[in-house]
């Protein structure tokens, strides 16, 4: 249901090395676009932590550091980590004025990419992408040939002068050229990616990113 999405592959073309240790204890932080353990949980990025939890939650504590909080719920918050992170293993709290209620170890890597989906049940995995003239992509709404995708991420890591971030795209297993690749204006933690469809792209097709020798977990777009 990936559209032809080879994962051995993708690890290939991104020169994975080993996947970081995957996050322990009794708050469970993962990447928050792809929730995938394998991925890692860049500096600065979403991430999603799951646990039980007490519908109060006021602090989220990476390292000595507090994360954003965007959503609390008892089963799973959502925050924004705290951007001066070195990569590693980083201790993580969850607490509620002042008092630790669950606490847990996730690994900081350079760069975490994750490709945030529009419907985590649909067995498709529709990406959160937008086509070229910002309408959501869709099996009903499918991108012209040869035009340019507006992709939602996040995990991005270290940014270079130009405060750009270094990704590959791939789409259908071909390298896509990338236009922009950086924060998205006014939204924290959001990885936006401006590509180019491959000529030869049509029909419904995978599409994953990579950074920092890490594959992203694919999501499905349609192409005209």
């Amino acid at each position: 249901y990936f559209a032809r999405h080879d994962p051995v592959l993708a690890a290939i073309l991104a020169r994975s090395a080993n996947p970081p240790a995957a996050p322990s204890g009794t708050a469970i932080v993962v990447n928050g676009a792809s929730f995938r353990a394998e991925d890692g949980v860049a500096a600065g990025s979403f991430a999603s932590i799951f646990g039980t939890f007490p519908k109060d939650v006021d602090q989220v504590v990476f390292g000595s550091s507090n994360a954003s909080i965007v959503y609390t719920g008892t089963s799973q918050i959502n925050v924004v980590g705290p951007a001066p992170l070195a990569p590693g293993s980083t201790a993580v709290s969850v607490r509620v004025k002042g008092t630790e209620l669950a606490k847990g170890t996730v690994t900081i890597t350079a760069g975490g990419p994750g490709i945030f989906v529009a419907a985590q049940s649909d067995p498709s995995q529709p990406g959160a992408i937008l086509n070229q003239d910002s309408s959501v992509n869709s099996a009903t709404n499918r991108a012209p040939k040869s035009s340019i995708m507006q992709i939602y991420a996040t995990g991005y890591g270290p940014l270079d002068s130009h405060n750009a971030a270094a990704v590959q795209v791939y789409i259908a297993g071909t390298p896509a050229t990338v236009q922009y690749s950086g924060p998205a204006p006014g939204y924290p933690g959001l990885w936006q990616i401006n590509a180019v469809l491959p000529a030869s792209v049509t029909g419904q097709v995978p599409l994953y990113i990579a950074t920092q020798n890490i594959a992203s977990n694919a999501v499905t777009i349609w192409v005209q």
